[in-house]
């Protein structure tokens, strides 16, 4: 990991902190307040409005149900481009280490409840502090969530949510919901997702895991399986993290495994190539490790890794992610993490990981010091580290919970996290554990934005809550009950520009009508920040503008409407649909109106 150019000093500031409970409602009634059957999906559609600066109101849509809404409005394009060295400090109370050239946080609402339909949600255009912005561009995300309406019990869940995962495999139709669970023996519980659970809670197969249930001499512990993850290619393959703490002998490491229906149990696949009969052995302890969620992240399935999160329990402490190639069973590379979990805090971590194609989310151990959650490249870059101090995920101990009223070992207060989930735009879940919500969600600069609220659970230590954006009919939250239930909640997120909008397109005046179709050649080519494509158009039609990869993937439209006889000017800023900055590279950009079509090539350098 390359070395920080800023120290990790803790910045504490009196803000206001939810005071610990499980999360749930302890008069839940599950005939009256859950449903069965396929999940309802919600969407929320939204579009970018201009703004001169004041108050603006951003129009969306809700179609599936009502929702919570949440409104977050992002700088465009305020920092200098990362350069590799310096970080910048932000958040509330300094509470954030952020690289530069990362859109950040300027202001979130509350959440308010709105009905299915058209409705609008308001930005007074200020800041944190009360300060107008002013006219500009922005970026703004809307989150939708449905905790109101009856959510849907999908399939069957572990027996201790804080130590085990749930996975819904959707490489299969109908897709499959997969499960550890600890009794007398353990146990992989694969259920069909849709079934009516009410009518048989228990419509699922058993798999016995007789290698571990067969140790001699040595009690079943419920950590020993840590985590549990299907193959994406596969559905008769997964992988099985070990715990060492409970099997020295064998060593803390990662299990391949097949299913064997006849006899209902499950054997470690001998043949994986560079393994130890199925297994591979991790030098460094995992006391608890994490597979990151391949089955519905495509970069992970296509990266072809297994990542794996290592806190160790024994000296030297060696935090880090592990990643293991899934073919060969080698490891690829072990991303040293010290300078985040044992710089000044002494943290045990990581304690789960989740992989998007911009790097690794990592979050931190339930009891440690600080929670820590954190995202950094694959070379170990940081990208962006949440400290204490913003009110979101913050862990105090000693002198500093008894100023704020906690116990001083802070386990009245264990604002902790134990697993990472990323979805769409960067976006990460942070589970909670022995909280009065489910989870905390981050944004893409790492600022903490909400707490998730789901008032229709039975109370219980919730640290598994996963977010499925794949725009497809299962998207939402999978929440575990740790009472052998996983339950999903219709969630999605829009996202726009507020302002100048950066596609905008200017008719050119004072040139007569054109008498031909014609694309003209973008400048400047190559090109930065921005760049300028004209066109003209004899008669008036629909005019379509898309920019492509160079593999032909759609990147953004630019046009999609209306226009009239006339020569035009769009600028593109480099970003895709979504609003991201994409990378350096050759695009493609093809006008079509009418019957008329044609395409061109630019070059972006970054």
């Amino acid at each position: 990991m390359k070395m920080l150019s800023v120290l990790f000093s803790l910045v504490f500031v009196g803000s206001a902190l939810a005071q610990s409970g499980t999360a749930g409602n302890p008069n839940f009634d599950r005939a009256n307040d859950w449903r069965s059957g396929m999940p309802n999906v919600l969407t929320i559609d939204s579009e970018d409005v201009a703004f001169d600066g004041g108050s603006v109101e951003v129009p969306f849509t809700l179609n599936g149900g009502p929702a919570e809404v949440h409104l977050a409005v992002y700088s465009r394009d305020a920092n200098p481009q990362y350069d590799g060295a310096a970080f910048g400090e932000g958040g509330v109370g300094n509470a954030m280490l952020r690289a530069a050239g990362i859109d950040t946080l300027i202001s979130i609402s509350g959440g308010q409840t709105f009905s299915e339909g058209s409705n609008s949600i308001t930005w007074d255009g200020r800041d944190f502090n009360g300060n107008e912005v002013g006219a500009g561009t922005y970026t703004y995300y809307l989150f939708a969530l449905d905790n109101i309406s009856n959510p849907t019990w999908i399939g069957p869940g572990s027996s201790h949510s804080y130590w085990m995962t749930n996975r819904v495999d959707f490489n299969v139709d109908p897709p499959v919901v997969w499960t550890s669970n600890q009794g007398t023996e353990w146990e992989i519980r694969r259920g069909e997702l849709g079934l009516d659970y009410f009518q048989n809670p228990e419509a699922y197969e058993s798999f016995l895991i007789p290698w571990m249930n067969e140790r001699l001499g040595q009690e079943i512990q419920y950590w020993d399986v840590s985590s549990y993850q299907p193959d994406p290619a596969d559905p008769n393959v997964a992988y099985i993290t070990n715990n060492a703490q409970f099997d020295v002998a064998r060593g803390s490491g990662v299990w391949r495994v097949k299913f064997d229906p006849d006899n209902g149990t499950i054997l470690p696949d001998e043949d994986w190539a560079a393994a130890d009969r199925g297994y591979v052995r991790i030098n460094a302890r995992v006391a608890s490790s994490a597979v990151s969620q391949a089955s519905h992240h495509s970069w992970v399935a296509d990266d072809g890794m297994i990542y794996l999160a290592n806190r160790d329990v024994e000296e030297p402490l060696v935090p880090a992610v592990i990643s293991v190639d899934r073919a060969t069973g080698e490891i690829a590379n072990i991303l040293d993490l010290s300078e985040i979990y044992l710089h000044e805090t002494g943290s045990q971590g990581p304690w789960g990981v989740d992989v998007d194609d911009r790097g690794i989310y990592v979050s931190g151990l339930w009891y440690n010091p600080i929670s820590l959650p954190a995202h950094v490249t694959l070379d170990g870059d940081l990208i962006w580290l949440n400290r204490n101090g913003d009110g979101f995920l913050d862990r105090y101990f000693g002198e500093e919970a008894t100023a704020r009223g906690f116990a001083e070992d802070g386990l009245d207060h264990q604002m902790a996290v134990t697993h990472a989930n990323v979805g769409r735009h960067h976006i990460a879940f942070f589970s909670g554990f022995n909280q009065p919500f489910w989870g905390t969600v981050l944004g893409p600069d790492g600022h903490g934005l909400f707490n998730v609220n789901l008032p229709k659970m039975p109370t219980g230590l919730a640290s598994d809550l996963y977010w499925v954006s794949d725009g497809g009919s299962y998207d939402g939250l999978y929440a575990p009950t740790g009472q052998q239930e996983l339950v999903h909640f219709p969630f999605d997120v829009s996202t726009g520009v507020i302002g100048g909008a950066a596609t905008a397109i200017a008719e050119l005046t004072g040139a007569s009508l054109p008498s031909d179709y014609a694309l003209g050649d973008n400048y400047p080519n190559p090109f930065n920040a921005e760049t300028a494509i004209r066109f003209a158009i004899p008669a008036a039609g629909v005019v379509v503008l898309d920019i492509y990869n160079i593999s032909g993937q759609l990147v953004a439209r630019l046009m999609d409407g209306e226009l009239q006889a006339g020569s035009y000017e769009i600028k593109w800023d480099g970003r895709d649909a979504e609003g991201e900055s994409v990378g350096s590279g050759v695009y493609l950009y093809e006008l079509r109106a009418g019957s008329f079509a044609d395409s061109k090539q630019m070059l972006l350098l970054k």
